[in-house]
């Protein structure tokens, strides 16, 4: 059993149910605010152990985000899905730099450009999901639902699959400070 919030306003509206759930799932009481600090030149991340090292085969951190004025995934309408794919497709195809890459619709992936992505867990079959599915976050699957990968690939960017945006930030190595300042990089910009 799960459950998904149609809005922002349903963690209020509703928080007898989903502050137990999130407190459970995240292993936190809620006494204090957590820190959204993104700025990784401000954090200090630990030193590992050349044997620590060794036993990592790389680190992988995602951020979803949801934009302001559009309802989550559960309850959003086609044209709104729409609009939100039109909008962060053309934010993602002008990133530089580090960020540089491409774009594309989840619709025009091969089947072969599918199975890689799934393989490296940037990319879910949301059809395939029994939750997503129950949840109502497959409706109209693959329409307006796309991913951005950075040039080096080690930013992937998926556009409406659960949530509205999805940073993940895959290293094949033990730095974590690379992983994380990657993710900081993306979701700063969007």
């Amino acid at each position: 059993m799960g459950v998904f919030a149609g809005s922002s306003d349903s963690y209020t509206t509703f928080e007898p149910l989903f502050r137990p759930i999130i407190q459970d799932y995240h292993d936190y009481d809620g006494s204090k605010r957590t820190d959204s600090n993104l700025d990784f030149t401000e954090w200090q991340f630990p030193e590992w152990t050349k044997e620590r090292v060794t036993k990592v085969y790389g680190i992988q951190m995602r951020i979803s985000r949801n934009l302001k004025d559009f309802p989550f995934g559960t309850t959003i309408e086609t044209t709104q899905r729409a609009e939100i794919e039109q909008t962060m497709s053309n934010i993602l195809k002008n990133f530089a730099g580090p960020l540089k890459g491409f774009y594309t619709k989840i619709e025009d992936l091969k089947e072969i450009d599918i199975e890689r992505l799934e393989s490296k867990g940037v990319m879910l079959r949301g059809n395939e999901n029994r939750f997503l599915k129950d949840g109502g976050l497959t409706r109209e699957w693959p329409q307006n639902r796309g991913i951005f990968t950075t040039l080096d690939k080690k930013i992937s960017i998926q556009i409406n699959e659960e949530d509205h945006i999805r940073i993940i930030s895959s290293v094949e190595s033990a730095d974590f400070k690379e992983a994380f300042s990657g993710l900081a990089m993306a979701a700063t910009l969007l």
